[in-house]
């Protein structure tokens, strides 16, 4: 799948899932990005991508592909598309080996990286959001664009949920939610476009997105998302 050229192309995709050191490159680039939207910084620093590389046991050798060498990505920073692309599909990918290693706490993985892919999306150019909701897959995927649909209810139900930071944030996840490939993002999409307090700015977006796709009067079933407290930001 090419992912609208937020993520690598279809075959590079393919190629960072066979790739003999996925583990330890997808788990570099989950904590590299992870740390940028916790630092809210453009560019991480040479020194901590090397420190990680080292503690993860990732050689130079080891970092190569048909495109760039991670590790030499990582440390000057992506300045293409492509590379971005690259970096974005890597985390994915982390983020799915991590999942299946610790199941016990998948959920605050989960939630984690929605929230730093949230910062990503709309505080640079790296699409992450986009990429996790087009490339995630199996079952995953469901709980992915499940707690990005949460995400949404959280930050725009209620009038102190409506900061123009908020809004901009939930407009980033419907945008992604809307774009995904996935039979449950359309039926989320539907969910969120009949939940009751909706951020009207938010649920105009959501409309306008969906006018055009499957009609959500097609996609039955009870509206599961409840607001919850803002996680910490």
């Amino acid at each position: 799948m090419a992912n609208d050229g937020t993520g690598a192309d279809g075959a590079l995709v393919r190629e960072l899932r066979d790739h003999p050191h996925r583990g330890p490159l997808g788990a570099l680039a989950l904590d590299v990005l992870g740390r940028q939207a916790e630092g809210r910084t453009q560019f991480v620093g040479r020194e901590h991508v090397k420190k990680r590389a080292a503690d993860l046991g990732v050689t130079r050798e080891e970092a190569g592909t048909s495109l760039t060498n991670v590790l030499d990505l990582l440390e000057r920073g992506a300045e293409t598309e492509r590379e971005r692309g690259l970096l974005a599909s890597l985390a994915t990918i982390g983020l799915a080996d991590a999942v299946a290693k610790d199941e016990a706490g998948s959920g605050g993985m989960i939630q984690r990286a929605i929230r730093h892919a949230v910062w990503l999306e709309t505080a640079t150019d790296t699409s992450w959001l986009t990429t996790l909701a087009h490339e995630t897959e199996n079952r995953l995927a469901e709980r992915v664009l499940s707690e990005m649909a949460q995400h949404v209810s959280d930050g725009s139900v209620g009038p102190s949920r409506r900061t123009p930071k908020d809004r901009a944030r939930s407009v980033a996840l419907v945008t992604a939610l809307s774009s995904s490939p996935h039979p449950h993002a359309k039926a989320l999409v539907s969910e969120l476009i009949s939940h009751a307090g909706l951020d009207e700015v938010v649920a105009s977006s959501l409309r306008a997105m969906d006018a055009g796709r499957t009609s959500h009067a097609e996609l039955r079933g009870e509206t599961a998302l409840e607001g919850r407290a803002a996680p910490a930001r």
